[in-house]
C-alpha cells in the first residue's frame, strides 16, 4: 500500500492537527529509526497552510542536535511566515527536557530575527503529543531574555 500525503492541502488550526500530520508522515517514512530522536520543521504561510515539512536532524536515543541555520534554511527560501518545530521522544515521555526548552528559547530568538516566528513546538510519541503553545510554555519562553540579541 502506497501512502501519499499532499501537504499543500493541509492547514494547521491546532496542535492536534500537527500530531495527526506527523503520524501520516511517520507512516510514510519506512526507513525512519523510531529508536532515535528526529527533529522536523514545518513551514507555514499566512493562512497556516503547510509550505514544507523537513526532517532537519536525526540524533541518538535521547537527544538531537539542531542549529538555527538548519531550521530556517527551507522556511526562508519558501518565504514562510511562521514555523512549527516538531521532534519525537522515543522514550514516550511527553514532558520537555531542559535541553528542549533551551533549544526552543534559542530558536524563538533566531526566528524572531528573521521575522518568521515559532508558532509552536510539539513533542510527539507514538500515542500522544505535548504542545509548547497549548501548555503556555511557548509564551513563557518568548518572554525570556536569555538569547535576545544586544541591540534589541
Amino acid at each position: 500500500m502506497k501512502l501519499t500525503v499532499n501537504i499543500e492541502t493541509l492547514t494547521i488550526h491546532h496542535s492536534a492537527d500537527i500530531y495527526e500530520i506527523m503520524q501520516l508522515i511517520l507512516k510514510r517514512e519506512k526507513k525512519l529509526n523510531k529508536a532515535k530522536e528526529h527533529f522536523w520543521v514545518i513551514a507555514l504561510n499566512n493562512a497556516n497552510r503547510i509550505l514544507n515539512v523537513e526532517l532537519v536532524s536525526t540524533g541518538s536515543t535521547s537527544n538531537v542536535i539542531v542549529r538555527p541555520m538548519e531550521v530556517l534554511s527551507i522556511p526562508l527560501q519558501k518565504r514562510a511566515t511562521g514555523v512549527i518545530l516538531v521532534h519525537n521522544h522515543p522514550s514516550n515521555r511527553l514532558e520537555p527536557s531542559e535541553e528542549d526548552k533551551e533549544l526552543t528559547d534559542c530558536l524563538i530568538q533566531a526566528c524572531r530575527l528573521m521575522n518568521t516566528p515559532v508558532l509552536d513546538h510539539v513533542i510527539i510519541t507514538e500515542n500522544s503529543y505535548y504542545s509548547f503553545k497549548s501548555s503556555g510554555l511557548l509564551d513563557r519562553l518568548e518572554a525570556s531574555n536569555k538569547y535576545v540579541l544586544p541591540f534589541e
